[in-house]
């Protein structure tokens, strides 16, 4: 079987909000490792080569707190029954989550594949130890390696080749050319729980909670927790994507409550009323219909979103604005418009969802209870950004961005994007015409204004702006008064200074050396380190064989060579024999691998059935064209410097005949097709219950399948059930 992955997130870097400002934090530094009778300082209580001064202290649990004038750090372990306690509370569960976790660390002893002989599981190479052991609160730190666990199979490398226990894992994108590769270098990013599968059983056979719930527990999805979850709230977390030294709306809004007390904090719905008309005018085909995404009721989105906010500020009717709205209860190609009171239409279920379906067809609505980062909203704010941000006088609008932060983090963008607008309002400069409002709010338009964004010009639309923004503005001051919010936020003065305290410290600068500190060459481990397991084979060299990628399987295609002559038979490593070393490949077939290059689709695939690839799939392009599949497997097998599958096989494949190699690398062929048919890695379905659940056959049914080679459209006819499904499974398990 192949075991299902768990892909680290790859983090530009870490950030750490600490009383001194706000500095991206690589590894600890060597204060943090002490004596190996003492536990080590947490591995993220440090910045900018300090480590965080605190005192270890016993919780409500048995688990471990280093407390600071901050908060409370902790080392995984730690955190994870801190976390699990308070799930078990909020539960109603009378479990002790010290117990728990020493249950599922003896299953996953107990059913690790290379414990297989021995008498006491807890004595095994890759054994965990129990809660309390010193060694969960050491930094020891390698990458997340491959293998995983499901009901009674545990496969998961945990020790390093001389039972050092991994207790924290790094990125993998440290060596400058590598996908996503971060001038950071090589730094810890979480904490590794490798018996997450195990306690996600426990909780479901003895205590009745599905993984669907449980899963709500990082640490029972994923086989690590986050440095943010071991850290004081908002003081600790990854940048997910690449961004400048200057501090950003959504770094501000992760961060600790009063963090940035000197910005002025910004909510959508105090700020609505700073929109331009743009924003009030819906964009329709030439129907006269609303373009773009379809709402409904049937499903989370927009109306929802806008009707539960709505009923939930309905407890205060007084400030609800007491003005008339005329609303449309037909459609924007054909109208008809009814007038009721504001307050009457939102007590009214009917009239309520009327209104929000009429409302719903022009962005500010997006702005008020949406997610006004996508859409036409998004559009015509980056349309005004290069009205209104450009230019040298005054302060730029990331100088101008820095005086605003959202009102809430957690607001689906919502409250980012309201700090993006004031400071585009106040990079615009205040309107000569209304001091209360700036020149972006006061921003008008036409025909040639609306052109130029995009959306077509409609005599009858122009004259509802105002029917729209009046209604909308009113339920923007119903929501901030009924939350206790500024109504009608002023612009404010114009600031002519920049923030101060907007940069991360330690921000990486071009050619600087990223190596690791000398002290962390005896806490770092390299992948090789690892020990052997089923997951990880040890070649005959003594290195460790990663599992490759589905693309480095493309260009291994089924091809075989004769292993050298007179190559003495090894013996077996883990549970199976392996295989030799890289071979040369046979000479007469490289002189000819520069030809394949000129054939064309017809012949190719000639070629590729008569070497056991499966028969394609009929949705597929026409026969004339190859898929790009088909055009990097072709790409390769012409350049005779491309290794292919019989010189680096995966180590745990080696024992098998070359079709049933061919197989496996084909296997792989077919996942990457699935992804050109929109079937995506969901999460959610990580395991085989939750699978079974979500297609419909047993976990039994789902794990056969999966075991399954060769043609998925041949597998999806012997189950009776469509070939998404095999998809699907195939996708999520491979």
């Amino acid at each position: 079987m192949i075991p299902v992955r768990f892909p680290l997130i790859k983090a530009w870097g870490m950030k750490h909000f600490t009383p001194q400002g706000a500095a991206m934090i690589r590894n600890p530094p060597a204060t943090a490792f002490r004596p190996p009778t003492e536990e080590d300082v947490p591995a993220f209580a440090h910045a900018e080569g300090e480590i965080v001064d605190g005192e270890f202290a016993p919780g409500e649990h048995g688990e471990l707190h280093y407390n600071t004038p901050m908060g409370s750090y902790q080392h995984g372990i730690d955190a994870a029954a801190t976390r699990l306690g308070w799930f078990l509370e909020k539960h109603g569960i009378k479990a002790h989550p010290v117990d728990l976790i020493n249950k599922a660390i003896q299953l996953f002893n107990q059913n690790h594949t290379m414990h297989g002989k021995d008498d006491d599981k807890n004595d095994g190479m890759h054994a965990l130890p129990a809660f309390d052991n010193m060694a969960w609160r050491k930094i020891r730190a390698g990458m997340l390696p491959p293998g995983d666990s499901t009901e009674g199979h545990s496969e998961r490398p945990t020790k390093t080749k001389n039972g050092t226990l991994i207790t924290t894992y790094t990125n993998k994108n440290f060596n400058p050319g590598e996908k996503n590769y971060t001038p950071m270098g090589r730094f810890i990013e979480s904490y590794s729980i490798p018996f997450n599968h195990e306690l996600g059983q426990i909780l479901e056979k003895e205590h009745g909670i599905p993984f669907e719930v449980s899963s709500d527990l990082t640490f029972v999805n994923k086989p690590y927790i986050y440095a943010r979850e071991t850290a004081p709230k908002g003081r600790v977390d990854a940048s997910y994507q690449e961004h400048p030294n200057q501090i950003s709306t959504q770094h501000m809004s992760r961060a600790p409550d009063d963090y940035f007390s000197e910005q002025t904090a910004a909510h959508t719905e105090s700020t609505t009323h700073h929109l331009p008309d743009i924003f009030f005018y819906p964009s329709t085909n030439a129907g006269g219909h609303k373009k773009g995404y379809k709402h409904s009721w049937d499903k989370g989105g927009l109306w929802n979103d806008a009707e539960k906010a709505i009923t939930n500020a309905l407890g205060n009717i007084d400030a609800i604005p007491d003005v008339p709205a005329t609303i449309n209860i037909g459609t924007l190609a054909s109208p008809e418009m009814i007038q009721r009171p504001l307050r009457v239409i939102l007590q009214d279920s009917e009239l309520r969802r009327s209104l929000i379906q009429d409302m719903a067809n022009v962005p500010a609505m997006m702005y008020l209870f949406g997610r006004p980062g996508q859409g036409d909203f998004n559009k015509h704010f980056n349309n005004l950004m290069g009205i209104y941000g450009e230019g040298e006088e005054g302060l730029s609008y990331d100088e101008q961005k820095g005086h605003f932060k959202p009102g809430r983090g957690g607001s689906k963008g919502k409250d980012s994007t309201a700090s993006r607008l004031m400071a585009l309002a106040h990079r615009s400069g205040l309107s000569e015409d209304d001091p209360e409002r700036s020149n972006l709010s006061n921003h008008s338009i036409d025909s040639k204004q609306l052109n130029a964004f995009g959306v077509r010009y409609d005599e009858g639309l122009m004259g509802q702006v105002e029917r729209f923004r009046g209604i909308i503005e009113a339920l923007a001051d119903h929501q901030a008064e009924s939350q206790g919010l500024p109504v009608k936020m002023p612009i404010g003065d114009i600031k002519t200074e920049p923030a101060r305290g907007m940069q991360f410290a330690d921000y990486p600068e071009e050619g600087v050396d990223a190596t690791l500190d000398s002290h962390m060459d005896a806490y770092l481990h390299p992948m090789a380190n690892f020990a052997e397991s089923t997951a990880m084979p040890i070649r005959p060299s003594g290195d460790t064989v990663a599992p490759e990628s589905p693309a480095s399987a493309l260009s291994q295609v089924p091809v075989s060579s004769p292993p050298p002559s007179g190559a003495t038979p090894l013996s077996p490593v883990a549970v199976r024999p392996q295989g030799p070393p890289a071979t040369p490949l046979y000479q007469p077939f490289q002189n000819i691998r520069p030809q394949i290059a000129d054939l064309d689709a017809q012949r190719f695939r000639q070629m590729m059935t008569a070497g056991g690839s499966p028969s394609r799939n009929p949705n597929l392009p026409p026969e004339e064209f190859l898929t790009p599949i088909e055009r990097r497997a072709q790409q390769s097998l012409s350049d005779p410097r491309q290794q292919l599958l019989s010189q680096y096989m995966k180590a745990e494949d080696a024992h098998l005949p070359v079709m049933d190699r061919v197989m496996k690398a084909l296997e792989r062929m077919q996942q990457e097709e699935a992804g050109f048919d929109g079937i995506k890695i969901n999460s959610n379905l990580n395991n085989p219950h939750a699978l079974a659940k979500h297609v419909g056959l047993t976990a039994s049914e789902v794990v056969t399948i999966n075991q399954t080679m060769g043609d998925w459209h041949n597998i999806a006819k012997s189950y009776n059930v469509d070939a998404k499904i095999i998809k699907v499974i195939k996708t999520n398990m491979g």
